[in-house]
């Protein structure tokens, strides 16, 4: 089903990046609590977060408590709202990755040409 909800789209940026080197599992188990300190997933709130903010996070055990991941999430949230003050619609922009990304060969450098890349078919 495609997404065109911006906020969705920044949920499911920030679950992404929380999934990083674990399983679905864990993370979706953890979904209604990140919801719940990531002020229902809204950029504009999780980009003015703190160092006060990131340590009260880090003592959530609800959440997976990585600070490299926080991070990330408070700086995706400012490059989340800068894309969209950019007039850039999220939809399109992700859209298009997702795309590229399904119809690249798995295996292949995301910078190999067409021409170079192995032929599935082969």
């Amino acid at each position: 089903m495609p997404v065109h909800d911006e906020r969705t789209w920044f949920e499911l940026m920030i679950l992404e990046g929380a999934q990083a080197g674990l399983s679905w599992d864990t993370v979706l188990k953890k979904r209604a609590r990140y919801r719940e300190v990531f002020d229902g997933f809204d950029p504009q709130k999780v980009a003015r977060y703190d160092k006060r903010k990131v340590r009260e996070l880090l003592r959530d055990a609800g959440i997976i408590r990585n600070r490299l991941k926080i991070d990330a999430t408070v700086s995706n949230a400012r490059a989340f709202l800068a894309i969209q003050k950019s007039s850039a619609h999220l939809t399109i922009i992700f859209g298009a990755s997702l795309a590229a990304s399904l119809s690249k060969t798995p295996g292949t450098p995301t910078n190999a040409s067409p021409r170079k890349r192995p032929n599935p078919s082969s």
